[in-house]
């Protein structure tokens, strides 16, 4: 599913719930950045990348993890990936209408 479509669903859900009901769908749908570091150092990589939603450029990882650069920027990358997915996922129940 498209990342920006994805939001804007889940905008139109949180503008007709309470603050506590918006609590519950962010807790819900957010994601943790200690299991996408753990699957980025211990699954080469590309599994991080997955979960943070990065579908590619996970896969492109799993298949270039022998070149070390590589390797730990896609660690780097899925905490930075999932740090603004969780961002974002805020902002479309908790920010206001644009």
């Amino acid at each position: 599913m498209d990342e920006d479509l994805e939001f804007k669903i889940i905008r139109e859900q949180a503008s007709k719930m309470s603050d506590s009901e918006k609590i519950i769908l962010y807790e819900s749908k957010k994601k943790s950045e200690a299991i996408g570091l753990i699957l980025a150092i211990f699954l080469l990589g590309g599994a991080g990348q997955i979960y943070a939603g990065k579908v590619l450029r996970g896969i492109l990882c799993i298949l270039f993890f022998w070149i070390i650069v590589l390797y730990i920027y896609a660690i780097y990358d899925t905490y930075k990936s999932i740090k603004s997915y969780n961002t974002r996922l805020y902002m479309a129940i908790f920010g206001e209408k644009k």
